[in-house]
C-alpha cells in the first residue's frame, strides 16, 4: 500500500490554516476564552510551539491511519460513509 505523503502533510495544513482562522480574534478567539475559563496572561503562558508541534503531528497521523483504513476497506467504505452522511 502506498501512501501519498504529500496529501497527507496538505491535509494536515489545511487543517492547521482552518482552525488557525477559527480559533483568531477575527472570528471566536474571545468567545473560546470565554467559554474555557481563558485569558490572555494564561494563553501566553503555554508553551505554544510545543502545543503546536504535537498538534500538528497528531493531524499527520490521523489523516495517514485514516487514508490506510479507506484503501483497506475499498470503495464499500466511501459508499457506505458517503450514505451515512446524506451525500449523493
Amino acid at each position: 500500500m502506498r501512501i501519498n505523503h504529500f496529501a497527507v502533510v496538505a491535509a494536515a495544513i489545511a487543517t492547521f490554516v482552518i482552525g488557525g482562522l477559527w480559533y483568531s480574534p477575527l472570528l471566536f478567539h474571545k468567545a473560546w476564552m470565554d467559554a474555557n475559563g481563558l485569558n490572555e496572561s494564561e494563553l501566553k503562558k503555554t508553551g505554544m510551539g510545543k502545543s503546536f508541534g504535537l498538534s500538528f503531528r497528531r493531524t499527520t497521523s490521523r489523516r495517514s491511519w485514516l487514508l490506510r483504513i479507506r484503501r483497506y476497506c475499498g470503495e464499500r467504505l466511501q459508499v457506505r460513509s458517503q450514505v451515512l452522511a446524506g451525500l449523493d
